[in-house]
C-alpha cells in the first residue's frame, strides 16, 4: 500500500500504523532487505521492551562504490547517541498500543524521526531494546547528487532533534567540536592524495554535506553551545 496525502518516512509509517490491525508493528524501508530471522528477533526483543530495533548492515546489497562513499558504523556502535539510545527506522518494532499512545512519529522533524520517536518513548517511561546483530541490509545512495542531498538532510534533521530535546536533557553540541570537524574536512579535502587523507572524494563530499546540514539546523534550533 502507498501512503498518500503527505510526505516523508514519518507520515508513511504513521499511515501504516493507523491501518494495521495487529498488536505489534514492524518497520523497514522499501529499498532495504530484511534477513530471514529479522522479525523473529524483533518479537523476541519485544517480549521485554516496548520499542525495539536491530543493527543493520550494508555489505550484502550495495556496490563497492556505494560502500566506499558511506562507511558503515559497526553493529556494536549502532543505535547510540550522546543522549539516549535509539532504534533505527529501517529496522524498528513497537507495540501498536505504545505507538498510538505516543502519537506516532513526528512528521515535522526533517529527518532522524526514528531518533526523535525513540527518545520520546523513553522519556515517557517506555523501554527500548536493541539487538546488536545486523539483520537488515540497508540501501546506500550510490550517485553523488542523491547521496549529498540525503547527507545534508540527515545532518540538519539530527541537529533539529538535538535542539528540540535540549530542555529535556540532551547535551548541546559544543562549538569546538563543530570547528574541529570543519578543520579536519579542510585538511582532508580531495586536493590532498587519498593515501594521506584515507577518504574518497565521495566520502568527503558526503561529510561536508552532513556538517553543512548540521550547521544550518544547529543554528536554527539552537543546538550549539560553547
Amino acid at each position: 500500500m502507498e501512503a498518500v496525502g503527505g510526505r516523508g518516512a514519518a507520515f508513511a509509517r504513521n499511515t501504516g500504523a493507523r491501518l494495521a490491525t495487529g498488536d505489534f508493528l514492524a518497520f523497514c524501508d522499501a529499498d532495504d532487505v530484511v534477513h530471514p530471522t529479522w522479525l523473529d528477533a524483533l518479537i523476541r526483543c519485544a517480549a521485554w521492551h516496548d520499542v525495539v530495533g536491530t543493527a543493520i548492515e550494508t555489505g550484502s546489497i550495495n556496490t563497492d562504490r556505494a560502500l566506499d562513499r558511506t562507511p558503515t558504523t559497526p553493529p556494536e556502535q549502532q543505535g547510540k547517541s550522546a543522549f539516549l539510545p535509539f532504534a533505527i527506522g529501517a529496522s524498528l518494532g513497537c507495540w501498536a498500543s505504545v505507538y498510538r499512545e505516543l502519537g506516532g512519529m513526528d512528521s515535522d522533524v526533517k529527518a532522524s524521526e526514528d531518533v526523535e520517536f525513540s527518545w520520546r518513548a523513553q522519556l515517557n517511561g517506555f523501554s527500548l531494546g536493541f539487538e546488536r546483530t545486523a539483520l537488515v541490509g540497508y540501501r546506500l545512495r550510490e550517485d553523488l547528487r542523491p547521496l549529498v542531498r540525503q547527507s545534508y538532510i540527515l545532518g540538519y534533521g539530527f541537529a533539529q532533534v538535538q535542539g528540540l530535546y535540549r530542555d529535556r536533557g540532551c547535551p548541546p553540541v559544543k562549538i569546538r567540536r563543530v570547528l574541529y570537524w570543519w578543520m579536519m574536512l579542510t585538511l582532508g579535502n580531495p586536493l590532498i592524495p587519498r593515501r594521506i587523507t584515507k577518504i574518497s572524494r565521495g566520502q568527503w563530499l558526503r561529510a561536508v554535506a552532513a556538517h553543512l546540514g548540521e550547521l544550518r539546523g544547529g543554528i536554527r534550533f539552537r543546538t550549539f553551545a560553547w
